[in-house]
């Protein structure tokens, strides 16, 4: 028996992996397994045959940037004649929409925009928070929180403090498509955050 399957037998068992099986796992399993393993794990926890979801919407406030990814179409360097930063009444817009079709999130990503600081979010979060108290607002990527970070001389924790007080309710993980600086140096990317940020 492969050293893949003995630790998927474990998954299917309901037993812990050790970091070194998941890792194998990640490295070597055929899709299809994992998907297998995946949906156990699922039943196991939601023996109920439940499965839920939530109808969020997707925003990019701004797409003026100042990282210059190489492999990024979407941003638009300052001053760009294309470049844009949504009003909070086009914001208010587009919740009003999401909430139409039943949906309860935001999702609030965009570009690293130096002209928009601490206070220009925080101003926003407040202001959805005010108008739809419920509504959640899962917002900014990792990088866009150390590029506050860095813009306004704040420690990392002190910006997501500031950002929580205001409405944030959770942040998505975007933002590290390669963990490797090797890489993120090759495609410009490594300035908005290295891997270990």
């Amino acid at each position: 028996m492969t050293a893949i399957n003995q630790v998927a037998d474990k998954v299917l068992a309901g037993l812990r992996l050790a970091g070194d099986e998941a890792l194998a796992l990640y490295r070597k399993a055929p899709t299809p397994l994992l998907g297998r393993l995946a949906d156990a794990v699922r039943a196991r926890k939601h023996p109920d045959r439940i499965v839920t979801y939530i109808i969020d919407r997707n925003v990019n406030y701004t797409n003026v940037c100042v990282a210059k990814c190489a492999f990024c179409a979407f941003y638009r360097p300052v001053g760009s004649a294309d470049g844009y930063v949504l009003g909070f009444d086009e914001l208010f817009h587009k919740i009003d929409e999401t909430i139409a079709v039943g949906g309860v999130q935001l999702l609030l990503q965009g570009g690293h925009n130096p002209d928009l600081p601490l206070a220009w979010y925080e101003d926003l979060f407040r202001a959805v928070k005010e108008r739809y108290p419920a509504f959640k607002l899962h917002a900014l990527s990792p990088p866009e929180v150390i590029h506050l970070s860095r813009l306004s001389q704040l420690s990392v924790p002190e910006v997501l403090r500031r950002l929580i007080d205001a409405g944030l309710d959770s942040v998505p993980g975007g933002g590290a498509e390669i963990l490797v600086d090797r890489v993120r140096k090759l495609l410009h990317c490594y300035s908005k955050a290295s891997a270990e940020e």
